[in-house]
């Protein structure tokens, strides 16, 4: 227990909001476990503790951070990836992706085909920028992170972003660049 105190209290620049609200709903539990272990030695209260932590890590994780249609890191976890990268002075770029006219090409084809251009556009996203955080940050934007260990100021990043972009995504027969 002191263990956990002492690595938030090192740590706490870097911790997510939602971490903190796990850590503080944790803590109060974990001391009355703990209580009444010493209070009831005879009794193994160990199974029960994983329970509710697991239970409280789910509740507050479940489906966290990811988007319900394409499965890319959504907004949420891009403020707190920036958050993190400022807190500990690491440095980052984000270049910041948005598909106009999108509303049009949903009214003409309708949103089957407008929802896998979407999936289609994540999906090539992560895979051809698999050394940086891919987000969708909402229905029409996209963005990407790129951390300065995989070297944000190489002009090849936006070179090769610009290419992908400029090559455009096609389904059938509807093309978006």
């Amino acid at each position: 227990m002191l263990y956990y105190v002492i690595c938030y209290i090192r740590n706490r620049d870097s911790v997510s909001k939602a971490m903190k609200r796990v850590i503080w709903q944790a803590f109060p539990i974990a001391v009355f476990f703990i209580v009444v272990q010493l209070a009831m030695p005879d009794i193994l209260l160990n199974s029960i503790v994983m329970a509710l932590v697991n239970l409280i890590l789910f509740i507050n994780f479940h489906n966290v951070g990811t988007h319900a249609l394409t499965k890319l890191n959504d907004r949420h976890l891009l403020y707190s990836h920036i958050e993190n990268c400022i807190a500990t002075k690491k440095g980052f770029k984000i270049f910041v992706i948005r598909i106009k006219n999108f509303e049009a090409l949903n009214q003409k084809y309708g949103h089957t085909v407008g929802d896998e251009l979407l999936y289609l556009l994540a999906f090539a996203l992560e895979k051809k920028f698999s050394y940086a955080m891919a987000f969708h940050m909402d229905s029409v934007s996209f963005a990407i992170t790129i951390s300065e260990k995989d070297g944000m100021d190489d002009p090849k990043h936006l070179e090769k972003l610009v290419n992908f972009l400029d090559k455009g995504i096609e389904y059938g027969e509807v093309f978006v660049n």
